[in-house]
C-alpha cells in the first residue's frame, strides 16, 4: 500500500462522502492503521485530525507520543448514593484544592475514583445452584420421602395443592422480611 496514494484517496472521500471515509477506515487491519498514525504525527488538517482521532480509538496503546500514565487510584467501599453526589471526581480536578496538594502529588492527579460493593441480597438468600451442587441422592430421596407441610399453609396454592406465593408475610424473620422488601438487587450498606 501506498501511504501517500491512501492518503489523496482518503482526503478525497473526506470531502465527498465522510460515511464512505469512516467504513474504510473500519475495513483497515491494525498495521495499516498503525502506518497512518504514523503518518499523522506532526502533521495537521483536517483528514490528519480525523485520522489521527481514529488511530487513537482504534490502538490507544499503540498510538505514538501517546501520554500512557498511570494514574494513583482511591477505591472506595460504596455506602450510599450521595457519595456518589458529592462528584468526588471534580473536587480531585478543581485547581483551588489541588494547589494545596505537595508537588509530589502533581503527576498523580487527577486521581481515579472506583467503588466496591457488597454483594447483593440475591445472592445470599436465593441459593439454587450452590444447593443443587451439594445435593447427593440421599438427601433427594429424604426430600422425596417427607411428607408435604403445604396443606397445612395458610399460602397454599390450591390448583396445585403446594406453596407458591410472593406475599413477603410467609418469612417468619422481620429483619429478613423487610430487607426482601427492597428487592433482589438489594444492596446491604454497612457502615
Amino acid at each position: 500500500m501506498s501511504v501517500s496514494i491512501e492518503i489523496l484517496r482518503l482526503k478525497e472521500m473526506l470531502t465527498e462522502n465522510r460515511i464512505s471515509l469512516y467504513r474504510t477506515l473500519k475495513s483497515y487491519n491494525k498495521r495499516t492503521i498503525s502506518i497512518l498514525a504514523k503518518k499523522c504525527e506532526g502533521n495537521s488538517g483536517l483528514l490528519y485530525n480525523v485520522l489521527g482521532s481514529f488511530c487513537a480509538g482504534s490502538m490507544p496503546d499503540k498510538m505514538p507520543n501517546a501520554i500512557n500514565q498511570e494514574r494513583e487510584t482511591i477505591t472506595v467501599s460504596f455506602s450510599s448514593k450521595a457519595f456518589d453526589n458529592l462528584n468526588v471526581n471534580s473536587i480531585f480536578r478543581d485547581t483551588r484544592i489541588t494547589a494545596h496538594l505537595p508537588a509530589c502529588f502533581d503527576n498523580a492527579l487527577p486521581l481515579k475514583l472506583y467503588y466496591t460493593y457488597n454483594e447483593p441480597v440475591s445472592r445470599k438468600i436465593m441459593n439454587y445452584s450452590s444447593f443443587l451442587k451439594s445435593l447427593d441422592l440421599t438427601t433427594l430421596k429424604n426430600i422425596i420421602n417427607e411428607e408435604c407441610k403445604c396443606s397445612t399453609s395458610p399460602f397454599i396454592y390450591h390448583p396445585h395443592g403446594h406453596v407458591l406465593t410472593g406475599n413477603l408475610e410467609i418469612i417468619e424473620c422481620q429483619e429478613l422480611r423487610e430487607m426482601m422488601q427492597y428487592g433482589t438487587k438489594y444492596r446491604e450498606t454497612f457502615y
